[in-house]
């Protein structure tokens, strides 16, 4: 679904809210398997140990695999070792494209405007407020997303207007109302969802999108509208 991407380990990373608590998926199956959290766990220390090392690392896997992103955090979450070679590649290598999920308050702001960057923040109903909080410390643009609990059918077009929420995920992309098929909404929802309903087969979407990670419709600090 979103290609290629950089994980690290929930324990150590993560803030979850109640919703991640109830419903991660990289707690659960492969990811979760001894194998998957002995690299987590390395690719975490080898960051921390020396976060330019790292940095240059993972731009020579990007350059060898010809990628056009990279998803940071597939699982886990910022840490300031992550942000500092982040914030290496963003100034030393603009070629280079991050598409960076965060759920941390502290940590989001720290994250460098540059135009390779870019800044993912996701919300769900437990953890508006993280939203409230982070929006005016941020000097850069940031886009802002919410993840519904299962069978929950939100009011996007309140909470795009309140929150500054950009896109909207289903529960396992799965859309639970037909309103949501209407243009008033389609807008403000993944199209994964769609994908899911029509076709079942959401392969390779985030990169036909890229909805999430190319400006097109990043919030400033304080701005109702989008770009």
């Amino acid at each position: 679904m979103t290609g290629y991407s950089l994980n690290f380990p929930i324990a150590g990373t993560c803030l979850p809210s109640k919703l991640c608590v109830e419903t991660c998926y990289y707690a659960a199956g492969a990811s979760s398997w001894d194998a998957s959290l002995r690299k987590q766990m390395w690719l975490l220390d080898e960051c921390r140990a020396d976060p330019i090392s790292f940095a240059k690392r993972v731009v020579k896997e990007y350059r060898k695999k010809r990628l056009t992103f990279l998803r940071w955090n597939g699982g886990g979450d910022l840490f300031p070792e992550a942000v500092e070679s982040i914030n290496h590649i963003g100034s030393v290598y603009p070629d280079v494209v991050l598409w960076i999920v965060t759920r941390n308050v502290d940590l989001a702001p720290t994250v460098a405007d540059h135009p390779n960057l870019h800044l993912h923040f996701s919300l769900d109903q437990y953890s508006l407020d993280r939203g409230a909080k982070v929006r005016p410390q941020m000097s850069r643009p940031i886009f802002f997303s919410y993840q519904c609990a299962k069978g929950e059918k939100p009011d996007i077009h309140r909470l795009a207007e309140e929150h500054h929420i950009s896109l909207f995920f289903f529960d396992n992309y799965v859309l639970t109302d037909t309103r949501y098929v209407d243009d008033d909404y389609r807008r403000y929802i993944c199209p994964l969802n769609y994908n899911r309903t029509s076709t079942g087969d959401i392969t390779g979407s985030c990169g036909q999108c890229r909805k999430c990670f190319d400006g097109h419709w990043l919030r400033t600090a304080h701005d109702e509208t989008s770009i």
